[in-house]
């Protein structure tokens, strides 16, 4: 760290801190992410697992790692430094963003994502605090700590992973084997926050997220029934029976009819392909 300049603390997290920082050589502005240490290794496997992917991983849309060094026995990453996330974005248009914007944004975080599966990757926490938008308007999507490389064979996954408001229907009812489409949910809840400027499906807790899902989105698929009903921590739980409109732009609010179909894409990819 002897190189860099702290010049303010962006934000920190159960694994780390991010700073703000200035090199003091070529004056450059980065972000600086220092790693907590932990005896736990479950955490140093995933700390190992992301700084893996941030140097495989290279695309315009995702934000670049610059470098990584210890310092007093911590792992520090440096990344290029980013504006603003898209949570700031959002909180500065009450009504909304524009339709262009949304779409612009949206073709981009798909861009970054197919870019992740192509090469086999899963993000599992797709939401606005983990999308950079550049001064610019380039989309950055950065925190890898929950991503992972899918195995060549069908192995369980932890579900502890993706941001309640953005967990997809099949990790919730306890699927292990799911894959992809649970990046797609995100997006899909994404679009709705840039487009309504607000979280569309905001449970309190797990049982409450699945409530949102059928009563706003639609009923699980018979899979998703069956593993809801084998879940022992919803024994005492029922889920609700809905009409809903057949209009998507009223089912979601949104009056883009593109972005309305986006969405219900995100949301036919997670019950049609599930955990293929």
């Amino acid at each position: 760290m002897d190189n860099y300049l702290k010049l303010a603390l962006l934000g920190e997290g159960s694994y780390g801190q991010v700073y703000k920082c200035q090199h003091r050589q070529s004056k450059d502005i980065v972000a600086v992410k220092k790693y907590l240490h932990s005896s736990e290794q479950v955490v140093s496997w995933t700390l190992e697992r992301e700084i893996k992917l941030l140097v495989q991983c290279r695309h315009e849309n995702l934000v670049r790692m610059q470098d990584v060094f210890k310092h007093d026995g911590h792992l520090h990453a440096v990344f290029e430094f980013v504006d603003r996330c898209l949570v700031e974005e959002v909180a500065r248009e009450p009504q909304g963003l524009q339709k262009t914007s949304i779409r612009k944004h949206t073709f981009q975080i798909l861009r970054a994502v197919d870019y992740l599966h192509t090469n086999n990757i899963v993000h599992r926490d797709i939401k606005p605090d983990n999308i950079l938008v550049t001064s610019s308007g380039v989309i950055k999507l950065c925190d890898f700590g929950f991503a992972r490389t899918l195995p060549e064979t069908k192995v369980p996954l932890s579900s502890h992973v993706v941001t309640l408001w953005y967990k997809a229907p099949e990790l919730l009812v306890g699927d292990r084997m799911y894959s992809k489409p649970v990046d797609v949910w995100a997006i899909g809840c994404t679009i709705l926050i840039m487009a309504r400027c607000g979280v569309f499906l905001y449970g309190d807790t797990e049982i409450d997220q699945l409530h949102q899902i059928v009563r706003k989105v639609g009923p699980l698929t018979p899979g998703q029934m069956q593993m809801f009903s084998d879940n022992p921590n919803y024994t005492s739980f029922s889920l609700p029976e809905v009409e809903l409109p057949k209009d998507l732009r009223r089912k979601y609010g949104l009056h883009d009819p593109l972005l309305a179909d986006l969405v219900e894409v995100s949301v036919l990819s997670s019950a049609q392909l599930g955990s293929h």
